[in-house]
C-alpha cells in the first residue's frame, strides 16, 4: 500500500497545493483505479482522515483508492475573497490524478465522501456534477448552509470570504444551497448520484441533517438512505461508521 502526502503545482490556484493519496496494493495494478475523493472539514487538512480514522487499514484489502485534497475553510467554493478551490478540486485535480496515478475518469468508478464541511462538499460536488460521480456519502454534513450561515449567523468571516459580502441575501437558491442543487439535478433529467447520509444523535448538526433527510425522503427517483446512531461531531463516530461506507463503495464496483 502506498500512502503519499505531497503537492502539485496548480495552475488554477497559481501555486503548489497539498494532497494525500492512498493506493492499496490490490488497486495499484488496475488499468484504471477506482477512487474516493475525501473532502475534509473546517480547520482540517489532507491528513486528517489518516490521523483520525482507520482509513489506511480499512482500505488495505480493497480495490479502491482515496485522495484527500486541501480546501481550507472554503466550503468547496471559488471563494469570493480567496482561492478557487471549487475549480481546482472539481476540474483540475481529477485530470492530474488520472495522468499521474491512473485514477479512473469513469463515473461508475468515482465516489465522494466527507465530514462536516466536507460532508457538505461531497454532496455539493456530486449534485453539481451528477454525470461524473456515482455516489456520495456525508458524515455529519453541514446540509443546510442557509440555516447555519444566515439564520444562525455561524462563521460570519468564512461566509463573507467564501460566498461574498452579501451572502445572507444570496445563499438561498444559489449553487451553494444543497436543497437547490437537488432540484437542479432532478430537473436535468440525467442520472442521479446515489446518496448516503450519516449523523450522530448528539451532533450539533443533527437537526439540520434530519431536515435534509425529510426533504430527500419526500422526493422521488433518488437512491438515498439515512443512518443515525449515538454519537457526536467527532472522529470516533466517523471512524465507527467508516467500514460500512467503504464496503458500500466497493459494492458499487
Amino acid at each position: 500500500m502506498e500512502i503519499i502526502t505531497t503537492e502539485y503545482d496548480s495552475q488554477t490556484l497559481g501555486h503548489a497545493t497539498p494532497y494525500s493519496v492512498i493506493i492499496p496494493d490490490n488497486a495499484a495494478g488496475l488499468r484504471e483505479i477506482p477512487y474516493i475523493t475525501i473532502t475534509h472539514g473546517m480547520t482540517d487538512d489532507v491528513r486528517s482522515w489518516i490521523r483520525g480514522t482507520r482509513l489506511p487499514l480499512l482500505l488495505e484489502d480493497k480495490k479502491i483508492a482515496a485522495v484527500m485534497p486541501f480546501a481550507a475553510n472554503s466550503y468547496y467554493t471559488d471563494m469570493a475573497r480567496g482561492e478557487m478551490y471549487w475549480t481546482q478540486i472539481t476540474e483540475e485535480l481529477p485530470v492530474m490524478l488520472h495522468d499521474k496515478y491512473k485514477f479512473s475518469t469513469k463515473r461508475a468508478k468515482r465516489f465522494l465522501m466527507g465530514n462536516s464541511m466536507g460532508g457538505y462538499g461531497a454532496f455539493k460536488i456530486a449534485l453539481s456534477h451528477p454525470d461524473r460521480y456515482a455516489a456520495a456519502v456525508s458524515f455529519s454534513g453541514v446540509t443546510d448552509i442557509v440555516y447555519r450561515f444566515r439564520d444562525c449567523g455561524a462563521w460570519p468571516s468564512d461566509g463573507r470570504a467564501d460566498f461574498g459580502r452579501d451572502y445572507m441575501d444570496t445563499l438561498e437558491g444559489s449553487e451553494h444551497d444543497l436543497y437547490e442543487l437537488v432540484r437542479r439535478a432532478e430537473a436535468s433529467g440525467g442520472q442521479l448520484p446515489i446518496l448516503r447520509q450519516l449523523c450522530g444523535t448528539e451532533d450539533f448538526l443533527h437537526e439540520d441533517n434530519i431536515r435534509f433527510r425529510d426533504f430527500m425522503m419526500s422526493r422521488g427517483g433518488w437512491d438515498y438512505k439515512y443512518y443515525e446512531s449515538k454519537g457526536d461531531h467527532w472522529w470516533d463516530f466517523w471512524d465507527k461508521n467508516l467500514p460500512r461506507v467503504l464496503d458500500f463503495f466497493e459494492s458499487l464496483l
